[in-house]
């Protein structure tokens, strides 16, 4: 700048620059599901303050809300702000399950500005599922171009109650039937209600099972095979000729005996033998 009096002049400078601060946390956004968004606004010379506080020149955003942050340079602040949301698209196809035999399952996952894609390619908002497997569908919004999908697995609640065969016991031993099978209940003859019943005794035992589908029953036969009983066998006749065939007539026993008296008696009630030696 010149001033001029009376001829005189006088003049001077200076110089001015602008301190640019260039702070931009972007537009605002949506993100997907389990996205995080990384906000960087470092310059030179700066310090920082976020909306929690913190100071340092960048921040990780992990959930929804408004965001700001304050950059100052010497006396010069600038400020900006970001509103982050996140995008409601999910999926839930249920539990894993089970099907009767003939049933069918239909899986609907409609929701709006969301394409499909299943486990078949196709690309509907519902499948129908009539035979056991792994199912999945992967749902892309339209709008923001996130995903989310979900698998559910399908059996068959075909129910099999199968006692086993026929078969034997040695005696106080104890024997364990098991008819357990997935969210079934039970109902043995003796009126249990538990998937196992432990026998140690003869007899014929049976149980209805039931699940969500139908009842079925079986039946086993429990007999004993005499394990360390003394058993003895008489044979109801001999001939004594010394023909070598039958001449003899004592008890058949696989036990060793500790007392032994046998005594043969006539259709009058006479004792007609008597001997205390199992050789005899």
């Amino acid at each position: 700048m010149e001033v001029s009096v009376n001829n005189c002049s006088a003049s001077d400078t200076i110089n001015v620059s602008l301190n640019n601060l260039p702070v931009d946390l972007g537009k605002d956004t949506i993100l997907c599901v389990g996205a995080n968004l990384y906000l960087d606004v470092t310059t030179p010379n700066a310090s920082y303050l976020w909306q929690d506080n913190s100071v340092s020149s960048n921040f990780t955003i992990t959930q929804a809300g408004i965001y700001w942050v304050e950059v100052q340079v010497n006396n010069c602040t600038v400020s900006d702000t970001i509103i982050v949301d996140y995008s409601n698209l999910s999926v839930n196809l249920g539990n894993d399950t089970s099907l009767c035999t003939g049933a069918t399952l239909l899986l609907d996952v409609t929701q709006q500005n969301t394409n499909y894609k299943w486990q078949d390619n196709s690309n509907v908002p519902t499948f129908t599922i009539n035979n056991p497997g792994m199912y999945w569908v992967e749902l892309t919004s339209t709008s923001n171009n996130c995903t989310a999908s979900d698998t559910i697995l399908v059996d068959l609640a075909e129910l099999t109650v199968n006692l086993g065969n026929d078969t034997s016991i040695c005696f106080d031993d104890n024997f364990t039937l098991n008819v357990a099978a997935p969210n079934a209940t039970y109902l043995w003859q003796n009126n249990t209600t538990n998937p196992t019943l432990t026998v140690n005794d003869t007899g014929t035992y049976y149980v209805s099972v039931t699940n969500q589908c139908e009842t079925k029953t079986d039946s086993i036969d429990i007999r004993s095979n005499f394990c360390g009983e003394c058993l003895f066998y008489f044979p109801n006749a001999f001939t004594p000729n010394n023909d070598n065939i039958n001449d003899t007539f004592f008890p058949k026993s696989i036990c060793t005996f500790i007392e032994y008296e046998l005594m043969i008696y006539n259709r009058w009630g006479e004792m007609i033998y008597k001997t205390n030696d199992f050789e005899k």
